[in-house]
């Protein structure tokens, strides 16, 4: 009769298996290098767009309180 211990040291080595674990070959340096490029550029790039979508959130903010009529409605209002 085998073991508990070994009976489940053997039961992790093939789950370990199906998942990829064991054995997995390393990844190239060049695909994980342009997957880092690639993340770092989508980063930016929604980091931009959450700077820009705060910007019209703040000009609708404006527009708004111009509308409302809590403060005066002037020439710095109109923009082009």
């Amino acid at each position: 009769m085998t073991p508990p211990t070994a009976r489940r040291s053997g039961l992790l080595a093939r789950i370990s298996g199906w998942l990829g674990r064991g054995g997995a070959v390393p990844p190239d340096p060049a695909l994980v290098q342009s997957l880092k490029d690639a993340f770092r550029a989508r980063c930016l790039s929604f980091k931009l767009l959450l700077a820009a979508n705060n910007r019209a959130l703040e000009v609708m903010s404006d527009m708004e309180e111009a509308l409302r009529g809590t403060r005066p409605f002037g020439a710095g209002d109109v923009r082009t």
